[in-house]
């Protein structure tokens, strides 16, 4: 179990380095859920969002831009439930 929560919180990273550098989501204001899921060799390859975060344009940046192809360096167990399901929230940067 402590592996499966340090393997989230690994993820949980990841998900805001790579929306903190994207183009398109990196001065994006949202609260969303999104439900992830992380192949055996760490790649996300597939990213849906659960609702939306009111802007289309950032929706559509999470899911086939931001997230998707994103490489997690430690590799999630093998009997991690997918998807992983995470609340993700960014401010506009000042």
């Amino acid at each position: 179990a402590q592996l499966v929560v340090a393997r989230r919180q690994h993820l949980q990273r990841a998900v805001a380095q790579a929306l903190q550098t994207h183009k398109r989501t990196r001065s994006a204001k949202l609260t969303a859920k999104v439900r992830i899921w992380v192949d055996t060799n760490g790649r996300v390859n597939r990213v849906r969002l659960a609702g939306t975060s009111g802007n289309p344009a950032t929706d559509k940046a999470i899911q086939d831009e931001g997230l998707n192809g994103l490489t997690i360096q430690e590799q999630p167990p093998a009997d991690m439930p997918m998807p992983i399901v995470m609340g993700i929230k960014a401010r506009r940067p000042n």
